[in-house]
C-alpha cells in the first residue's frame, strides 16, 4: 500500500478477515481435538473477548505504569499456587505460553549455577519439545532418557543415573503431551534433590485439570509441590482454564528460585530495564482476559469441566478396546488419548478419515522404539459428542484397514545425463503429497526470492515475475547426484532468515493442507525448484502460497517419490492433502526418521 492509496473500509476489513478466518480449523464446537480449549461456556468465551479488548493496549513492561496488571498476575499466580500446593513463599510470573515458561525455567536452573561451564539437562524422551527449544537457545546440553516403551513414563532409575556433576535441571511431565501420561514425579525428584539439582514439573497441559480430579480420583500419582525436591512448575491458563491465548504460569518453590531468570539493566541511558519474563513490552490483553475467565468460572465449575472432559476420555478409551486394529498406546492419566494401530492400518489414514467425518485428531511420528499415534485432546465441550467420536473412530479405523497401511513408494535413482528432460504431466487435480524434484529449464520465470518454477505460470500476474509466462514448458530432472545431505523438510516465511527450530510432522501436514486447499482455488504458485548453480547443490521442491512455503530437500541419490495417494474431503468440501501420502513421503525421503527444520519466524 502506498501512501495515496486509501485504506480499507471497516466493512471490507470484516469481510476479508471472515474469509481468511473460514480456511481455519473451528475452535468452538469440540470437533478440533488438539490445539484449542473450549469450554462451551458462551459466557466465559464473551467476558474474555470483552477484557482481552479493553486492557489490549496496556503494557505490561512497567507495572508501575498499569499496576492493574501487576494486580492481576499476583492474583493469578495465587490461585495457580493454591492449585499445586505451593509452599510459603512461592514466587511465579505470567508468561505468553508453555514454551516461555520452560524456557524461562531452564535459564533459571542454568544461571543458578555458573560455575558450570557446559550445563546439561536430563528429559524423559517425551519431554515437550520446548526443552530441545531452550537447550538450544540457552546453551545446555540435553541428556534424553528413554521411557518405558510400555506405559510411555519415565523411569525414575534410569533418570536418576543419568545426573551428574553438571547436570543443573531434572524434568518430568504431568502430563506428557504424546500419551497423556503422568511421569513419577515423586523419585525424579527426590533424585535430583538428593543431587542437589533443581527438578521442574511441565504441568502445561494439566496444570489446571488435574487438581480438581483428585476428589474423584485420589490415586493418580502425585506430581505437585507437595513431591520434594520439586522445584518449580509450569501450568497453562489457556489450555484447561479456557482462557484466551496465550497466558502461562512459571512458579517457582521460592523468589530465591526464581530470581536467576530475571533480568535487569541500567546500562544505557534510557529507562531501566526490569523484566521478569523474556518479553520486555507485552500487552496487557491476554492477562486481563485470564484474570476475568478464571474468576468468572469459579472453582466448582472448574472442577465440573474437569471431570466431564475426563469422562468422556475415558469413555473412548473404553470404546477403543472393542476397535478392530486399534488399541490404547497408554492408559490415560488426565484428558489426552494417545492411539496406536496394528499392522493393518496406519494413524495417518485414519486421522485422514476422521477428517473426512468432520473431526480433526493429530497424528504423531514414530520416535525412537515409540509408535506412530493418533492424538486426541478432550475439552468440555468435547465430551458432548463422545458417542459421536467413538462411532466415527470406529468407522474411520474399518475403513483404514480395508485401505491398508501407506507403504513408501520405491525409490529409483535420476536418469543419466544423457537423458535428463522428463515433462511436466502433474495435473491440477493433484494431491500436494505428489512431489517430485525437477530442476527447472533456464527459461523459466524466476521470482526475487531466486526459485525457479518448474511449471508455466498462468496468464495471471504474479508477484516477480519479470515477464509473462509461456503457455507450456517442459522440466527436467537433476542432471547429477546432490551432495551428501541429511533429510530435512523447511518451511519458510516472509524474511527467510534460518533458524533451527524443529517444526512438527502435523505442522508441516497444516501447512500442506492450506496449501493444497488453495490450489482448489489456484492461489498456489505451482512446484518449483531451486538451483543454486551450475554444480547442482541439494534440490528442494517449493510450492508457494503468499509468504508461506513448503519445501522438502532431496536426499542423495534419492530423489521424492511419487505419492499419489487420494485425499479426503473436507466437511465443507474443501479439498484436504492427504495425512497418508504425507507419511509416506516422508518415509520414502527419510527413511522413518524424518526432522524438519524452519525457515523465516514461526509462531509458537
Amino acid at each position: 500500500m502506498t501512501s495515496t492509496e486509501p485504506g480499507l473500509s471497516t466493512d471490507e476489513i470484516r469481510v476479508a478477515l471472515q474469509a481468511l478466518r473460514a480456511k481455519d480449523l473451528p475452535t468452538h464446537g469440540g470437533r478440533t481435538l488438539a490445539y484449542v480449549y473450549d469450554s462451551g461456556l458462551e459466557s466465559a468465551d464473551a467476558i474474555g473477548r470483552e477484557a482481552l479488548a479493553a486492557f489490549s493496549s496496556t503494557n505490561g513492561l512497567d507495572p508501575t505504569a498499569f499496576p492493574s496488571l501487576l494486580q492481576m498476575e499476583n492474583d493469578l499466580v495465587t490461585i495457580a499456587g493454591g492449585l499445586v500446593d505451593a509452599p510459603t513463599g512461592f514466587a511465579g510470573v505470567a508468561t505468553s505460553g508453555g514454551t516461555e515458561s520452560i524456557l524461562l525455567a531452564v535459564l533459571a536452573a542454568r544461571d543458578s549455577r555458573p560455575d558450570i561451564n557446559a550445563p546439561r539437562m536430563v528429559l524423559p524422551s517425551t519431554a515437550h519439545a520446548a526443552f530441545r527449544k531452550a537447550a538450544h537457545y540457552f546453551g545446555v546440553d540435553a541428556t534424553t532418557v528413554a521411557v518405558d516403551p510400555q506405559t510411555k513414563r519415565a523411569v525414575p532409575e534410569a533418570m536418576a543415573a543419568a545426573i551428574d556433576d553438571r547436570t543443573v535441571l531434572v524434568v518430568a511431565s504431568a502430563p506428557s503431551y504424546a500419551h497423556g501420561v503422568i511421569d513419577p514425579v515423586e523419585p525424579i525428584a527426590a533424585a535430583a534433590a538428593a543431587a542437589g539439582v533443581r527438578c521442574h514439573v511441565d504441568a502445561c497441559i494439566g496444570g489446571w485439570v488435574l487438581p480438581y480430579l483428585r476428589a474423584t480420583e485420589p490415586d493418580l500419582a502425585a506430581w505437585t509441590f507437595a513431591c520434594d525436591g520439586v522445584t518449580s512448575i509450569s501450568l497453562d491458563l489457556h489450555k484447561y482454564a479456557y482462557t484466551p491465548k496465550g497466558v502461562s504460569m512459571l512458579l517457582h518453590a521460592s523468589a530465591e528460585l526464581r530470581r536467576t531468570h530475571l533480568f535487569a539493566s541500567a546500562a544505557w541511558p534510557g529507562y531501566t530495564m526490569l523484566n521478569t519474563t523474556t518479553q520486555s513490552t507485552k500487552s496487557g490483553g491476554p492477562l486481563a482476559a485470564a484474570w476475568a475467565v478464571v474468576h468468572h468460572i469459579g472453582t466448582d465449575r472448574y472442577g465440573e469441566l474437569a471431570r466431564t472432559a475426563r469422562t468422556a476420555t475415558l469413555a473412548l478409551a473404553t470404546a477403543v478396546s472393542g476397535i478392530p486394529g486399534l488399541s490404547l498406546a497408554a492408559g490415560p492419566d488426565s484428558t489426552l488419548l494417545s492411539l496406536m494401530t496394528d499392522d493393518s492400518c496406519d494413524v495417518f489414514t485414519i486421522t485422514d478419515e476422521m477428517l473426512a467425518r468432520g473431526w480433526f485428531v493429530q497424528p504423531q511420528l514414530r520416535f525412537a522404539d515409540l509408535p506412530a499415534t493418533v492424538h486426541l485432546t478432550f475439552s468440555a465441550a468435547t465430551a458432548r459428542s463422545s458417542d459421536q467420536i467413538a462411532n466415527d473412530l470406529a468407522d474411520a479405523t474399518a475403513a483404514a484397514r480395508a485401505t491398508g497401511p501407506a507403504t513408501a513408494p520405491p525409490s529409483w535413482s535420476p536418469p543419466p545425463a544423457a537423458s535428463t528432460r522428463r515433462p511436466s504431466t502433474r495435473p491440477r487435480s493433484t494431491s500436494f503429497s505428489a512431489w517430485r524434484a525437477w530442476r527447472a529449464p533456464a527459461d523459466s520465470c524466476r521470482s526475487r526470492s531466486g526459485w525457479r518454477r518448474s511449471t508455466p505460470c498462468s496468464t495471471r500476474s504474479r508477484p516477480g515475475c519479470a515477464r509473462p509466462c509461456s503457455s507450456a514448458s517442459s522440466t527436467g530432472w537433476p542432471d547429477r547426484a546432490v551432495p551428501d545431505q541429511p533429510g530435512t523438510s523447511t518451511a519458510s516465511g516472509p524474511g527467510g532468515r534460518a533458524h533451527g527450530h524443529q517444526l512438527g510432522a502435523q505442522a508441516v501436514d497444516d501447512r500442506v493442507q492450506r496449501l493444497d486447499r488453495a490450489d482448489q482455488h489456484g492461489e498456489v504458485d505451482d512446484l518449483a525448484v531451486r538451483v543454486p548453480g551450475d554444480d547442482v547443490d541439494p534440490v528442494h521442491v517449493e510450492v508457494a502460497h503468499g509468504g508461506a512455503e513448503l519445501q522438502y530437500r532431496r536426499v542423495v541419490g534419492q530423489p521424492l517419490p511419487f505419492v499419489d495417494q487420494p485425499r479426503a474431503e473436507h466437511p465443507e468440501g474443501r479439498g484436504e492433502v492427504s495425512h497418508r501420502g504425507v507419511a509416506a513421503l516422508l518415509r520414502g525421503v527419510h527413511g522413518g526418521a524424518a526432522e524438519h527444520r524452519v525457515l523465516g519466524d514461526q509462531g509458537g
